[in-house]
């Protein structure tokens, strides 16, 4: 079974490898990878504490409430533990993003693609750096808040990958530049 969010994607990710996720929530992104690539590995990684507090500008809601309060998407470890059961390629790392040992330490191998969906730039700066320790060539990322040219969002997603970016020297082709963002990144 495919996913849509994954479709076009999918399509640039022709790589052998894992797939590593950051930011599992209740598991609806990690099942349907697992469905979408059913004969690659993935790596999900979730502390179950919810967002971070950040220091960047936050966007805010039509009433001036910070639209991604400290503590949202907070969820329950033992019911997104039980969603995820059924699928032998999925291993849960429960671990907070910015602790995270290095990728051999938790069985990773090559990546080939990797799924951001931590919404705020700290911990989209730790998952980035992940990725800098993992082996790949060509690296497919979709970023589930990527938020392109809605300026109120400059200082999360893509501010982080921009800094990745020029700081490795890596190369980037944009997929897609919209809600969700997909990239391919070359060493």
């Amino acid at each position: 079974m495919s996913h849509w969010l994954f479709d076009s994607i999918r399509r640039k990710v022709s790589d052998p490898g894992d797939i590593v996720e950051f930011g599992t929530n209740c598991g609806n992104t990690a099942i349907a990878l697992a469905q979408t690539f059913p004969d690659r590995r993935i790596f999900t990684i979730e502390h179950f504490k919810g967002l971070e507090a950040t220091r960047k500008h936050m966007p805010v809601t039509h009433r001036g409430e910070p639209i991604w309060p400290e503590g949202e998407f907070q969820c329950d470890r033992a019911l997104t533990q039980a969603a995820l059961a059924p699928f032998s390629n999925i291993t849960l790392i429960d671990c907070d993003i910015h602790q995270l040992r290095s990728p051999a330490y938790y069985g990773i191998g090559r990546v080939a693609m990797a799924h951001i969906d931590v919404d705020i730039y700290e911990p989209t700066v730790a998952s980035l750096q992940f990725l800098t320790e993992c082996l790949w060539s060509t690296l497919g990322i979709q970023f589930d808040d990527w938020h392109g040219g809605e300026p109120q969002f400059d200082e999360h997603e893509r501010l982080a990958c921009q800094e990745w970016i020029e700081a490795n020297g890596y190369q980037l082709d944009k997929l897609c530049d919209g809600l969700r963002g997909e990239v391919q990144v070359r060493r």
